[in-house]
């Protein structure tokens, strides 16, 4: 069977552009790597609540709606974690998700510090507690320069995300995508997301189906996400360092 993991926020052409850069070595050996993921969904005390509330019907918090692509962007294109620690919270616990007496338990906030196998230091936070935005990024440094990238959701165009990249000293400059940005109309959010970045993906997934080849994000790139994810949850709740 064929089968992907639907990471497809790697599919911007800024996102793929900067995976590029990286792997070409245009940044040279990289040193750290800061990311963020904030959205305002839930940022209101009198928002209505979900299941996603609840741990046990949603697995994760913010970690498992956002913050799991954050780290899929980061271990693909920066390297695997080896261990990490990590701050989480739940902004408003009187609000549970319908019908559960229990107080709300699944993340709205987390704070992650790690280390991946290049020695590169990562820190990246995801909140959808956060006011006023909707957005996320990733910024990189290296021994040959740095990249800086942003993903609003306003804009012509957002779908194809921004990136800058500064090289040997200089300042940073808009960075073109390799990648064709595909032009299309649409006003709701949701239908640019699905033809911006998940089109991508999906044409992928049926040329690995004609052609019988794995193709990625990959079921193995899943699941090495939600082992960080699960790292994440046990260093919170330890207050301690976790090899992953």
């Amino acid at each position: 069977r064929i089968a992907m993991t639907g990471f497809n926020w790697r599919f911007t052409a800024a996102m793929q552009e900067l995976h590029a850069l990286v792997a070409e070595g245009a940044l040279g050996r990289v040193f750290h790597v800061s990311a963020h993921w904030l959205g305002a969904r839930w940022a209101a005390e009198n928002a209505g609540a979900t299941w996603r509330m609840d741990r046990a019907q949603a697995g994760h918090g913010a970690m498992g709606d956002m913050g799991v692509h954050v780290v899929d962007l980061i271990r693909w294109t920066f390297g695997e974690f080896q261990r990490l620690t990590a701050r989480s919270g739940v902004a408003y616990p009187a609000r549970s998700a319908p019908g559960v007496a229990r107080p709300a338990d699944a993340e709205d906030w987390c704070t992650v510090l790690a280390e991946v196998a290049t020695g590169a230091q990562v820190s990246f936070t995801v909140s959808r507690v956060a006011h006023g935005t909707n957005e996320h990024g990733l910024e990189a440094y290296g021994t040959k320069g740095a990249a800086q990238y942003r993903l609003t959701r306003d804009g012509a165009r957002w779908w194809s995300g921004a990136l800058r990249v500064a090289r040997g000293g200089g300042g940073f400059e808009p960075a073109r995508p390799r990648t064709p940005v595909p032009v299309f109309e649409a006003a709701d959010p949701m239908d640019a997301i699905g033809q911006g970045t998940i089109a991508p993906l999906v044409a992928r997934f049926l040329e690995g189906i004609r052609s019988g080849r794995t193709p990625s994000p990959s079921l193995e790139d899943g699941v090495r996400a939600q082992v960080i994810l699960d790292a994440a949850a046990e260093a919170s709740a330890r207050g301690a360092w976790v090899d992953v």
